[in-house]
């Protein structure tokens, strides 16, 4: 079976690591990437490209130094840099999701974001191009279009993003995208952060809010900065993973493009978010 969506460089490399392919499965995403897991005769992979130069760096070098610090990430098998088509990553298959009831306040994949956030943030000096989290007025403007918000909450949407501007302290290694599709379990059972192409210095608050699914109450947030803290982190005010919270569906719906699958995520959230925004920050 031949994998159209793939380069043929890529797919030459993948068929000479799993053998004949029966199967090749989507996986989809908000990145618009291409991601499938390619089941062949040998084994079971999971093909995604082209990536950037973060994603690229925790196939490699960096993603070394991350499993010394006790943070999993997937097993790369193989990197393709191809001429026209940029870099793909060959990685483990892990089909194992983390469970639902696991989501949020879960004390292993707590743990795996405190080490992380216990990196030394020169592990990133080599990345000068990765994500860095932005909340300008335009951001807001077009938020507050995209999700048509009315004018007391536009209002109120720029207190918080003075709020968030005035947060000091970004200089933590964050993942900058852990939320609960994110995860796997190995085969020890043990939770495996994906997709990294977020990778960045910032505040642990940051993560804590994105692996809250959802439009999270104060006790979901009290939940998951508890469990933070008896995993050894840093104490986080529950107000500050509400406020990241907040900048996270803001930062998405200024950055959806239509017909995408992040503004299917944002058409979602919209007809709850002015009633979460009132009863959590007024």
């Amino acid at each position: 079976m031949s994998t159209p969506a793939l380069p043929g460089e890529v797919e030459d490399l993948v068929t000479r690591l799993v053998g004949t392919t029966h199967e090749c499965e989507p996986l989809g995403g908000l990145s618009g990437r291409t991601v499938l897991a390619v089941h062949g005769r040998r084994l079971s992979v999971v093909v995604k490209g082209a990536v950037d130069a973060v994603e690229a760096a925790v196939a490699g070098p960096v993603g070394a130094e991350l499993r010394r610090h006790g943070v999993p990430v997937p097993e790369p098998l193989a990197i393709a840099r191809t001429a026209t088509h940029g870099t793909w990553l060959v990685l483990e298959h892990l089909p194992e999701p983390l469970p639902r009831d696991r989501w949020g306040a879960d004390a292993a994949t707590v743990t795996v974001l405190r080490r992380l956030h216990e990196a030394p943030p020169e592990l990133l000096d080599t990345l000068p191009d990765r994500y860095r989290p932005r909340w300008s007025d335009e951001v807001t403007e077009t938020a507050a279009a995209v999700l048509g918000l009315e004018a007391a909450d536009v209002t109120l949407m720029r207190e918080l993003q003075e709020r968030w501007s005035a947060t000091s302290g970004l200089d933590r290694v964050v993942s900058g995208d852990p939320n609960p599709l994110n995860w796997r379990l190995g085969g020890d059972g043990a939770p495996v952060l994906l997709d990294w192409e977020r990778l960045t210095l910032g505040a642990p608050a940051l993560d804590l809010a994105v692996l809250l699914p959802g439009l999270p109450e104060r006790a979901r947030a009290d939940e998951v900065v508890g469990a933070y803290e008896r995993a050894g982190g840093d104490r986080v005010a529950a107000g500050e993973v509400l406020l990241w919270k907040a900048f996270t569906v803001v930062e998405l719906a200024a950055g959806a493009a239509p017909g995408s699958a992040a503004a299917d995520v944002v058409r979602g959230v919209a007809p709850d978010l002015t009633a979460w925004l009132r009863r959590t920050f007024h």
